[in-house]
């Protein structure tokens, strides 16, 4: 990742704005952020994604990144009313500052490789600072008017009060502005009874992904679901979870991923899952031992396909 790059995606008045409009959860959207950096700064397109032509959705960013979906789509909020990432009529999500990244350096040595023999590098140089000194600046202006359209949005006028030097952190807090409601984490001691025991069940699950609480989109979409299928239909669909090598992470063909409260509450997902789809499958007779009950089934014998009755 490039020191530009850094400069015009990642400074400090990026920080101080994500601190602004996230307030407690700023230190999981810029964790966000950065992973999301680091996968747009390799797509020739700039796009949040593994590889080009593969589009990836909040939820399966949140798969690969080890971090909930409502970590995701905070970050997303944040990071386009700082107009820093954009999203397509196909959802997919793009980091202007990264495209190209990669061609503009392929450019470059081509370019230098045909240079006139009496053209003058400094000149070249001090053109190019130039340029990118007052890209800097451009980048600069978008952030505060993007911070000044969200206080006039979110934040009545405060008035100024005077600050007493033996009480900072005081200070601080009577200074924060309040984070808008649709964002705003719900503390599992507020969630509806029901909904506190389907997060138990689920932070019992072996996995990272641990809840404290719900955003209200992820609170709706269960509330949803416990309307349609019940309490008890969601409470299997955890155990079968939990019979699931595949979907905890362990098998060979997960290739690092594991399930997600935001995947099992997708309506296809969780009717597979009550299904038991992804159960685990009893071993049976292989061609050198029996299971009980496969002693009239045929097997084969390990030599060359044949069977044995």
């Amino acid at each position: 990742m490039t020191r530009q790059l850094l400069a015009n995606t990642f400074d400090a008045k990026t920080i101080a704005a994500v601190d602004y409009l996230a307030a407690e959860d700023a230190d999981a959207v810029l964790a966000v952020w950065f992973r999301m950096l680091a996968l747009a700064v390799h797509d020739p397109e700039g796009s949040v994604r593994l590889t080009p032509g593969l589009q990836m959705d909040t939820e399966a960013l949140a798969g690969y990144f080890h971090c909930t979906a409502e970590a995701v789509e905070a970050t997303v909020q944040v990071m386009e009313q700082l107009q820093l990432l954009a999203r397509d009529e196909t959802g997919n999500l793009r980091i202007p500052a990264c495209g190209g990244t990669n061609r503009g350096r392929k450019t470059k040595k081509a370019s230098d490789s045909n240079l006139f023999s009496g053209e003058k590098e400094t000149e070249k140089e001090k053109r190019k600072e130039a340029k990118e000194k007052s890209k800097e600046n451009n980048k600069k202006a978008d952030i505060a008017a993007a911070i000044s359209d969200a206080r006039r949005q979110t934040e009545p006028e405060i008035k100024n009060q005077a600050k007493t030097p033996d009480t900072p952190v005081r200070a601080a807090k009577q200074a924060a502005p309040p984070q808008p409601k649709g964002t705003r984490l719900i503390p599992a001691g507020q969630l509806p009874e029901a909904v506190q025991k389907i997060l138990e069940a689920w932070n019992s699950l072996p996995l990272d992904n641990k809840f404290q609480g719900l955003y209200p989109a992820m609170l709706k979409r269960l509330e949803a679901l416990l309307e349609q299928y019940g309490e008890e239909a969601l409470h299997k669909a955890i155990r079968n979870v939990a019979g699931s090598q595949f979907l905890l992470g362990h098998s060979r063909n997960n290739r690092g991923w594991s399930i997600t409260l935001g995947w099992m509450l997708a309506p296809e997902h969780l009717e597979n899952i009550l299904q038991g789809k992804y159960q685990d499958k009893k071993p049976r007779g292989d061609s050198l031992l029996f299971q009980p009950g496969d002693e009239a089934s045929p097997y084969s014998n390990g030599f060359y396909g044949t069977v044995v009755n």
